[in-house]
């Protein structure tokens, strides 16, 4: 029996070993930056605490965002959508809560060893200073629906959740998301990072400047 374990199905068990230990974290781009004629920002990027659900570490995904919603606040939405991701990911990380608060972050930690496969990382999401001023033209991002995620190519947004939906963040997608990169890490059976192995560093999006004029804009409206 020993010599089967260790010479005959050696491959593997050390390829079920490595996928166990060594794990591939996708490294989404920055977005790009919008600005106006004058170098006005008027798309920005802000980092906010997100929490990470990896499908290949639970067992029961009803069970774990059913135990998540009283602590992140989950909506039913927010739940559905959850759900979908995870079901459809086989590896891939799936985010279910984007802007945690500081409460939510600490209640979490608290129950941290109770949750295997989900943590808390920061990330970037968009803000826009001037909204009032600049929506009907610059848009916004969103979360990727069923029906974008069928015409994108999936290693691109590997990481991330969200893309232009409207206006010029929609129109100018391609240019402004940037490619993503990956980390290799080594973790433990509860998916806690031990070791940084190598990384591959992700290609920021393009800035954008605009021939929209702040100050007229704002004299228009």
């Amino acid at each position: 029996r020993y010599g089967y374990l260790q010479i005959y199905t050696h491959d593997q068990y050390v390829t079920q070993a490595d996928n166990n230990r060594i794990k591939l974290i996708s490294a989404p781009p920055s977005r790009g930056y919008i600005y106006d004629r004058n170098g006005i920002l008027l798309a920005d990027n802000k980092p906010v605490f997100t929490a990470v659900v990896s499908p290949d570490e639970i067992d029961n995904p009803e069970q774990t965002l059913a135990l998540l919603t009283p602590i992140f606040q989950l909506s039913p939405e927010e739940v559905d959508e959850g759900l979908k991701a995870l079901k459809k990911s086989k590896n891939e990380p799936v985010t279910i809560k984007i802007g945690l608060t500081e409460q939510q972050v600490a209640q979490f930690s608290e129950r941290k060893p109770f949750f295997k496969g989900v943590s808390i990382q920061s990330k970037l999401t968009r803000t826009y200073p001037y909204a009032e001023l600049f929506a009907h033209v610059i848009g916004y991002v969103g979360r990727i629906n069923d029906k974008e995620l069928k015409s994108i190519n999936k290693d691109l947004y590997a990481g991330t959740n969200l893309i232009g939906k409207i206006g010029v963040e929609k129109y100018y997608e391609d240019l402004l998301h940037g490619l993503p990169g990956n980390e290799s890490v080594e973790a433990d059976a509860h998916g806690n990072v031990l070791r940084h192995l190598g990384r591959k560093d992700p290609i920021r999006g393009n800035d954008l400047y605009l021939s929209l004029d702040y100050g007229l804009q704002v004299v228009a409206s």
